[in-house]
């Protein structure tokens, strides 16, 4: 059994939903050079992944399942490995800023454990987990960079269009599309 943590400086949502978007894994987890979803629910994918690991091309079977603070991994078909199971857990950083990801890696090697020594797994898993991290960590920058906050309903780099009104009892202000009214004081 491994433990993983790390910290990512993005929010929650965002880390789930990059994690949680399976379909897209291919295109930037480690090592992994295709995907095909076989099966999928709203909380339930099963999914066929074509990677390299430690230096081989393996196609592995995989069922991902949602937790309510994450997921779960599991091979269920192929690979070099008897058993492959990873739990995902994300949560908010103690420091309210950024999201915790935590992650149990159970694994065994089966008879590969008499040709690869624990030390190279070890030394893969980390550098893999390093790299999924950052990855996950860089998508996230820019997918938060593209949901700027708006001011009422202005995209950064739009003009914020503002009309006064002023009528006998009430001054009517428009800030793009709201409308807020004051009554003049008497």
């Amino acid at each position: 059994m491994i433990r993983k943590y790390a910290q990512l400086d993005a929010k929650i949502f965002t880390v789930k939903e990059i994690f949680r978007d399976v379909e897209r894994w291919a295109s930037w987890m480690p090592g992994m050079e295709s995907l095909e979803v076989l099966e999928h629910s709203a909380e339930h994918w099963l999914i066929r992944v074509r990677e390299r690991q430690m230096g081989r091309l393996t196609t592995r079977k995989l069922e991902i399942r949602d937790t309510p603070d994450g997921y779960t991994e599991t091979q269920v078909a192929g690979g070099p490995l008897r058993h492959w199971k990873t739990t995902w857990r994300f949560t908010e950083a103690p420091t309210g800023r950024g999201t915790v990801v935590s992650t149990l890696i159970e694994i065994d090697l089966g008879f590969l454990r008499f040709l690869i020594s624990k030390r190279r797994v070890q030394r893969n898993i980390d550098h893999n987990y390093a790299q999924i991290v950052g990855r996950a960590e860089a998508r996230a920058r820019r997918l938060e960079a593209r949901r700027m906050p708006t001011v009422w309903g202005v995209q950064p780099g739009q003009a914020l269009k503002i009309m006064v009104y002023e009528t006998p009892t009430e001054l009517e202000l428009w800030f793009g599309e709201r409308r807020f009214v004051v009554p003049l004081a008497e």
